[in-house]
């Protein structure tokens, strides 16, 4: 005949509450009742579970479950490769969530207990990093991938060593900029060459000349390139950058 709601949500594994839900939106509305006016869920409520189950499992929305149940209409095969493609998406992101909990585990342990002085070297270096996908997707469109490869992961370096050897610099000239020592003194000016340097190091000149020329690329997609770098840090850097050039990084630039 057919079992209550709390013997078939017994036997279905499922709770009462779940079932008394489904009925209220009519995903999954028993007909039947016993002499008690007790609704009655029997073989078909059974199959309509656990189709519903099923397609949550697949990670489904319950708004869209209630129309693959009229199987009449369905195109199952695009009905999965859409739910695919909803799945993939998915998961990219939760690989790209995983990424930047790892970069900031990577950030925290070189803050030496100074996490607190450092959150704005903190953030900023996760919103680097959070950007760098659709930085690197928009770049592959207009560059080789050899270029962008360049860019963002030099090659034989590992992601988390160059996180660290980054944020080791930016640790740097931020503890300089609190402790007001001036961008132009040799103390602040070793720092720039060494991460000058570094760059020089790992990326051809000539990559990073012809991704500059293409200044309007970037002008136009700011949204992508907006620097994270607080105000007051960016200035500094700049200072020290600009200095930088125009006496010791002119020789540089011409070893």
């Amino acid at each position: 005949m057919g079992d209550t709601i709390g013997m078939f949500a017994k036997r279905m594994n499922v709770s009462i509450r779940t079932l008394r839900y489904y009925d209220e939106i009519d995903l999954l509305k028993p007909t039947k009742t016993n002499s008690k006016g007790h609704k009655l869920y029997g073989a078909k409520e059974q199959s309509v579970l656990q189709r519903i189950q099923a397609w949550k499992f697949l990670g489904v929305p319950l708004e869209d479950i209630k129309g693959l149940l009229d199987e009449s209409n369905i195109d199952f095969s695009l009905t999965l490769s859409l739910q695919k493609k909803l799945l993939l998406e998915q998961k990219q992101r939760m690989e790209a969530m995983i990424d930047a909990v790892e970069d900031a585990q990577t950030v925290l342990k070189l803050s030496e207990g100074k996490a607190k002085e450092y959150m704005e070297v903190l953030y900023m270096v996760l919103n680097t990093y959070r950007l760098e996908k659709e930085q690197k997707k928009f770049l592959l469109k207009h560059f080789p991938t050899e270029w962008v490869d360049q860019l963002y992961q030099p090659f034989g370096i590992d992601r988390k060593e160059l996180i660290k050897h980054n944020t080791n610099y930016l640790f740097r000239l931020f503890e300089s900029m609190k402790n007001n020592v001036n961008p132009t003194s040799e103390e602040v000016q070793t720092i720039i060459e060494g991460m000058l340097k570094d760059v020089h190091s790992f990326v051809d000149p000539v990559v990073v000349k012809e991704v500059a020329d293409k200044i309007e690329l970037f002008e136009e997609h700011e949204h992508l390139f907006h620097s994270p770098i607080p105000d007051p840090f960016k200035e500094y850097m700049d200072k020290a950058v600009s200095y930088y050039y125009s006496t010791a990084g002119s020789n540089w630039e011409n070893d």
